[in-house]
């Protein structure tokens, strides 16, 4: 189980490389290719929320109902204060390289999105034959 885990998660960080490649090769067309450490840092952060995300929801199968709606709202607190801090950090340095921040993060979460989608088309396309 953990080579399947490893197989998907080694994936990702590829698609994340791949993704600021390409984001350093359009952000270096249009003459600022310095905001490519800007994306990977929101990239990072982004994959770190769903990280996080992911491993509340596992922890909280053990936990009663209410317990687990507590860890829940913990986690999405400590979600919430890394981005607002980083964005802010980011923020008092500069207003591209915040943007910069941001587009990385919605691309690790659509990057996230889009492999999710993929794995549950391929499990019950697996159901079907």
């Amino acid at each position: 189980m953990e080579k399947v885990w490893w197989v998907h998660i080694s994936r990702i960080i590829k698609q994340y490389f791949i993704s600021l490649i390409i984001a350093w090769g359009i952000l270096y067309a249009y003459g600022k290719p310095s905001l490519t450490f800007g994306v990977f840092v929101g990239e990072l952060i982004g994959a770190v929320c769903i990280f996080i995300m992911g491993n509340r929801m596992l922890k909280s199968i053990d936990f009663s109902p209410d317990a687990a709606v507590f860890t829940m709202k913990i986690g999405w607190m400590i979600r919430l204060f890394l981005i607002l801090g980083c964005l802010a950090a980011v923020i008092q340095i500069s207003v591209s390289l915040f943007w910069a921040v941001v587009t990385g993060f919605f691309l690790a979460e659509v990057i996230m999105l889009a492999n999710a989608v993929y794995w549950i088309l391929k499990k019950n396309s697996d159901k079907q034959k």
